[in-house]
């Protein structure tokens, strides 16, 4: 009797605790739990399909193992998942192409053709941007260059008109005979009438004075 009534006992305890639940469930049900929860780590490790061991894994933002919990699968979902996990990962070729495979085994799942669509727009605009960037950059660069030869340029005008002020002119002796005799030349053009007369004014004197 006394063996009896500690057996019931034990049994209503274990039904009165919280943890009692779980022990009478199987390792994926405790898993779904722990996922309702939000506390996806545990979930991961519990569930057994790679579906949902892959989903867990991705809402808990391990997107490496997710990734290779899903390439297991062989289904649309599967590879919809799996694109999703390359594209957190920054690893866009990759997701295309498991977009690209959800689509041929199910052509009308939409979230997979619109992630499709939206991750090639997304990689056509970083292309360009990438070209124009790299346009830029050549464009700098080139000005840069321009800029350098200018200044070269500059700095060796300046550096021949310095050397240029620093020589000191070596005059010519015959250069200066030569303008001498010709600015005696257009004196005499100037005025020939009047060197006569002052050439007869100085013999007539001297000839008056010869006299006396």
């Amino acid at each position: 009797m006394g063996i009896k009534y500690s057996i019931v006992l034990f049994l209503n305890l274990m039904m009165s605790c919280a943890w009692a639940i779980d022990f009478w469930k199987n390792t994926n049900q405790q898993a779904f739990k722990f996922f309702q929860e939000k506390q996806y780590s545990k979930a991961q490790a519990l569930f057994e399909d790679p579906l949902w061991k892959g989903i867990a894994a991705y809402r808990a933002k391990d997107y490496a193992h997710a990734a290779q919990f899903l390439s297991k699968l062989d289904t649309p979902d599967g590879f919809y998942n799996l694109g999703n996990a390359f594209a957190q990962m920054g690893q866009f070729n990759q997701a295309i192409q498991a977009y690209q495979k959800a689509l041929i085994l199910d052509a009308q799942h939409v979230d997979a053709a619109y992630n499709l669509q939206l991750l090639e727009q997304e990689l056509q605009k970083e292309e360009e941007q990438k070209k124009k960037e790299e346009q830029k950059k050549k464009e700098e660069e080139q000005k840069k260059k321009e800029e350098e030869q200018k200044k070269k340029e500059e700095e060796q005008k300046k550096k021949e008109e310095e050397q240029k002020k620093n020589e000191t002119p070596q005059q010519n002796p015959m250069n200066s005979r030569q303008n001498n005799f010709q600015e005696w030349l257009n004196f005499i053009n100037d005025d020939p009438a009047g060197l006569m007369k002052e050439k007869f004014r100085r013999d007539y004197q001297n000839v008056q004075e010869g006299v006396r």
